[in-house]
């Protein structure tokens, strides 16, 4: 087999339909132009090369993995000894979920079989400087074979990405990482596993609680200052809280934690929580390019009193219903409103409970505006209007037909084309009730859009007939020439279509 650095051995064990124990062992061999499926054999077959730099392994099972797992490292062994070079290893975890015994197999009685396969993963491939470890749900198993795999790295791990709690069996810190992704979801309280920080460039946590999840970065000693000197990328996704204040929220005598991040260019939070201590005491520099944040009503209303650095593009998403709490926008129009030199400003409105209207966005220069709630055809026309940079504009409720306007479309022939709209907008999504409006309705406006909209490149519009738009474009072209840059999507009674007018 010729040389090949993007070389990846794929192995593991299928399960069959029937029994537990009727496996089929496969491998498949990838590179550039490869992609061969045979039985196990194939892993003696290249055997012999030093190109392989990636193993990945796919244990498919009911309720016991370790069968799967020592046929598959029986087969390795044999040969992996000659691959001195894999950087990465995969291994990938699907247990039969509708299986009583899948999600709570009892860890002390495979304690041994965790020990050995751990062990025999660690020590084949012992110079990985990559660990991805999934699966399809969190289950004991997987937690502790995964947390003793990951303990053999501590030393030398330069990537840990894990849709499971990384639970080690030892103290020690991760000395090395560089990029880090771990989901906390399954373990009530869960802190990720102690970690320093003067190597970290990336950092996901999802699932983490607010207060407790920033003492596995601090340093020895009392310091509640967190520093991560080479991080550019923060993610963090919250769990809501379900537990008692004490186990979950910063204790009243206690000093928050505070994160520094000079080199911190992109920040994500998620969090349905009334109050985020991230955002109210991490000291974001100057430099930050990006900030997302996804949050719910109460936590917008205490954003809008934080003083968050200028970036180049901020993202502000309303994730949970207000219950109708009008005040909610005046807290939401304040927070991009001060972001002055801000270049991209979205907003998204997932609340169907709270109608927003262009007074109340005022002055925030969106460019990207998504709203759930129930929106009248007038309203569409004022965004336009009054937020001249959109650039989107997503009103995917539309309800009301309210329009005063005369939106009847000239015939083709006519030489006065309708005066364009004063816009930027190269996306529009609209989205017709289906009770409230007809195809009778909703087409005749779709066509007005667009062709008053010259900036136009993409149109999504729900409850209209693929064939009530066919030869519009033709039609109207010579008088509209934006028409034959625009693609069309289009969805009705379920089905959806897409061309170019």
């Amino acid at each position: 087999m010729p040389h090949d650095d993007s070389l990846t051995i794929r192995c593991g064990i299928r399960k069959l339909p029937g029994y537990e124990n009727n496996l089929d062992a496969y491998a498949v061999c990838e590179s550039e132009n490869v992609d061969a499926a045979t039985s196990l054999n194939l892993v003696d077959d290249v055997g012999g090369t030093d190109a392989v730099r990636r193993v990945a392994i796919e244990l498919n099972y009911v309720s016991n993995p370790f069968p799967g797992f020592k046929a598959v490292i029986d087969r390795l062994g044999k040969v992996a000894c000659n691959w001195e070079k894999v950087q990465t290893l995969e291994v990938e975890m699907r247990p039969d979920i509708g299986h009583s015994n899948s999600r709570h197999a009892s860890v002390a009685d495979h304690a041994t079989d965790i020990i050995e396969v751990g062990d025999a993963l660690a020590m084949m491939f012992s110079e990985a400087s990559k660990l991805k470890l999934s699966g399809i749900c969190v289950n004991p198993i997987a937690t502790a074979l995964y947390g003793r795999l990951s303990g053999w790295y501590t030393d030398q791990l330069q990537e840990l990405r894990s849709i499971y709690p990384v639970v080690l069996a030892h103290g020690r810190p991760f000395t090395q990482l560089r990029n880090v992704s771990i989901q906390g979801e399954g373990i009530p309280g869960y802190q990720p596993p102690r970690m320093a920080t003067g190597s970290l460039e990336s950092l996901t946590l999802d699932g983490f609680y607010n207060y407790h999840s920033w003492a596995s970065f601090a340093p020895d000693g009392d310091s509640r200052i967190v520093e991560f000197p080479k991080l550019t990328s923060l993610s963090v996704r919250y769990r809501p809280l379900t537990y008692s204040r004490d186990s979950t929220e910063q204790p009243l005598d206690e000093s928050p934690w505070i994160l520094k991040a000079p080199m911190l260019k992109k920040l994500s939070v998620w969090s349905k929580n009334a109050r985020c201590p991230l955002l109210e005491h991490a000291e974001l520099p100057s430099s930050v390019e990006s900030i997302t944040i996804s949050a719910g009503p109460e936590l917008c209303k205490s954003i809008a009193s934080l003083s968050l650095p200028a970036t180049r593009r901020l993202d502000l998403h309303m994730i949970s219903s207000s219950g109708g709490d009008h005040s909610v926008l005046a807290a939401i129009n304040h927070i991009p409103s001060k972001m002055r030199g801000c270049e991209e400003k979205v907003l998204n409105l997932m609340d169907d409970t709270l109608p927003v209207s262009p007074d109340d966005l005022t002055g925030t220069d969106l460019t990207r505006l998504a709203v759930l709630a129930p929106t009248s055809v007038n309203t569409i026309l004022d965004f336009i209007s009054t937020l001249p940079n959109l650039s989107y504009l997503a009103l995917t409720n539309l309800t009301v037909n309210d329009i005063q306007l005369d939106i009847s479309i000239p015939e083709c022939k006519v030489h006065d084309p309708m005066t364009p709209l004063d816009t930027r907008i190269h996306t529009l999504n609209i989205g017709f009730s289906h009770k409230q409006f007809s195809p009778d309705l909703a087409v005749p406006l779709a066509k007005y859009l667009l062709l008053r909209t010259p900036t136009l490149r993409r149109f999504y519009a729900g409850q209209i007939p693929e064939q009530s738009m066919a030869g519009f474009a033709d039609d109207y072209v010579q008088w509209y020439p934006h028409l034959k840059n625009v693609s069309l999507n289009l969805t009705h009674n379920g089905q959806a279509t897409g061309y170019i007018l």
